[in-house]
């Protein structure tokens, strides 16, 4: 359904605008230049290339399928993190730290995390979990002290994540000049040909701010939306990251384990928040399947 709505809004821009030039007996020949399409978007690629080192770049591709064709995160995959969480909590209090250890220090071989091989395949994640624990077991840090540091982490993923949004913004904001810039060289090319008859004068103006029209279409009406998709993404990401610091914040206080993962679980969007007895029957499931 999300990936539907997404095509209707892109659907929509690009019919609407054009369909009003063309009600308006615009002409498309004259919209359509292959030569200013080249100028304007092979601009935005270089720019793109320039100001974003090559980690930026891979990422950004996986970001972009991820916005596009199927996100990392969904109801149940939150659901699949807390029952995670839950193993992992209710191991400490049952087992013990010591057996805990085997797990956080190397997740590849843990008999939990193989359970649930989409977070093993998030290194970010991952990571942030094995961290977080790591940390927690640490009994002599304070609670002020451990809030710091989960947060410490947290903010710089955040930085970290944000890149690739930004780097679309980027695009966004460099389209416009690109565009002018290519309508400025074809007014170039127009005053070229001077002495022609007024039609043709007229066509190569109209031509040659068709680029600006490109430029401003596709900043606002393809890479701005776009970027928002990917921030979206990430946002995603970091109520991940937020499951994990409220839950293990939580482990602080000795509550029942079912309330330490439902102090992650309120970090989450309201569309992507399990309620609190779906969690429970989930864990009550794991309870008996043990």
């Amino acid at each position: 359904m999300a990936k539907l709505m997404k095509s209707f809004g892109f659907i929509c821009i690009f019919a609407c605008v054009l369909g009003g030039f063309s009600i308006e007996d615009g002409l498309f020949s004259v919209l359509f230049q292959p030569t200013e399409l080249l100028i304007i978007l092979g601009a935005a690629i270089g720019y793109l290339v320039i100001s974003n080192p090559p980690y930026v770049l891979k990422n950004l591709g996986i970001y972009l399928y991820r916005s596009l064709i199927r996100s990392a995160y969904s109801k149940s995959s939150y659901l699949d993190l807390q029952l995670l969480l839950y193993k992992l909590f209710q191991l400490v209090r049952k087992q013990g730290v010591l057996r805990l250890e085997d797990h956080i220090e190397d997740p590849e071989r843990s008999s939990i995390f193989r359970e649930h091989p989409w977070i093993l395949k998030d290194q970010v994640l991952c990571n942030y979990i094995c961290d977080s624990f790591r940390i927690m077991l640490q009994n002599q840090i304070a609670s002020g002290d451990l809030n710091a540091k989960l947060q410490d982490e947290m903010e710089t993923i955040e930085m970290d994540l944000y890149r690739y949004p930004l780097a679309l913004h980027k695009i966004a904001d460099a389209l416009p000049g690109f565009g002018i810039l290519a309508a400025v060289m074809g007014i170039i090319l127009a005053m070229g040909h001077i002495n022609g008859d007024i039609t043709t004068i007229g066509l190569s103006v109209a031509s040659a701010l068709s680029g600006t029209f490109i430029g401003i279409l596709f900043s606002y009406g393809f890479f701005a939306p776009l970027a928002n998709l990917v921030q979206e993404e990430s946002n995603r990401d970091m109520m991940a990251l937020g499951v994990v610091k409220g839950s293990i914040l939580a482990y602080q206080s000795k509550v029942p384990t079912v309330l330490v993962v439902d102090a992650g679980r309120r970090n989450l969007f309201g569309e992507m928040k399990p309620s609190f007895n779906e969690m429970n029957r989930l864990f009550k499931r794991e309870a008996r399947a043990a």
